[in-house]
């Protein structure tokens, strides 16, 4: 993972941490914070930025829409259930 640290104002920092390629568009994604403090503890959190970005997140962060309908769906056939019956509308986790 890399990552980037730029200097807004005193005391006022951006960092972005790159998270990858969107898999449709083929786009860099990334991922941006602003932080207020000095440069040292600016570094320390732009290095908690990039351990967050874990690749094969499984929280669907960078999914379209239609990926996650499709998984949604997915899903209820797995369950055997119809995309109406309530029980596939309820949280699985």
């Amino acid at each position: 993972m890399r990552g980037t640290k730029r200097k807004r104002s005193e005391g006022v920092w951006e960092l972005r941490a790159y998270v990858g390629r969107d898999p449709v568009t083929g786009n860099p994604k990334q991922v941006s914070k602003t932080f207020h403090g000095s440069a040292r503890e600016a570094d320390e959190a732009l290095r908690d930025l990039i351990e967050q970005q874990v690749p094969g997140r499984s929280d669907g962060a960078g999914a379209t829409v239609g990926q996650l309908l499709d998984a949604w769906l997915s899903e209820c056939e797995r369950m055997d259930l119809s995309p109406h019956d309530p029980a596939c509308l309820q949280d699985t986790d």
